[in-house]
């Protein structure tokens, strides 16, 4: 975990003095809580908050010692993950993507080895749906979420 402290550190340094740091400090820590639970892969956005419109890079990196299994595509959709959106009651709920129909290939990581999913953030359902600002995660199956990220208004 030791990746995880230096993102940490370079969320708050990266954040400056603002009344935020203790939020994302607790998004940190429970992202750190929830990956300890989730298994051998850990999934982390390039960036904590995004301008609309901006491409979500998701880092999937094989933290076992043995070779995992992850599906072989580039984009998120439908078929493999989910986006969720917290609610103003601080709920989840999801918002729709669209689905590859047959998602069947599979890409195996070697112990250490990465590999990059992205969200567009228009256009993420076939249509020209942008995604409204808010606080975000992705699940790739439960319990294994991102880390929590945020996108703001042009």
């Amino acid at each position: 975990m030791a990746w995880l402290k230096a993102t940490a550190s370079w969320v708050f340094l990266g954040l400056g003095l603002t009344s935020g740091i203790p939020l994302v400090m607790k998004a940190v820590d429970a992202y750190a809580a929830a990956q300890e639970q989730a298994g051998p892969l850990t999934y982390v956005t390039d960036k904590a908050v995004y301008t609309q419109g901006e491409i979500v890079w998701i880092t999937v990196t094989n933290v076992a010692d043995a070779p995992q299994a992850i599906v072989d595509r580039t984009h998120v959709d439908g078929g493999f993950a989910t986006i969720e959106i917290q609610t103003e009651d601080a709920h989840w709920r999801h918002i729709e993507l669209y689905a590859v129909a047959n998602v069947t290939t599979f890409r195996m990581l070697k112990p250490g080895e990465g590999y990059q999913y992205l969200w567009q953030t228009i256009g993420y359902n076939h249509a020209d749906t942008a995604a409204v600002p808010g606080t975000y995660r992705i699940s790739f199956g439960q319990p294994v979420y991102t880390n929590l990220f945020r996108i703001q208004a042009n």
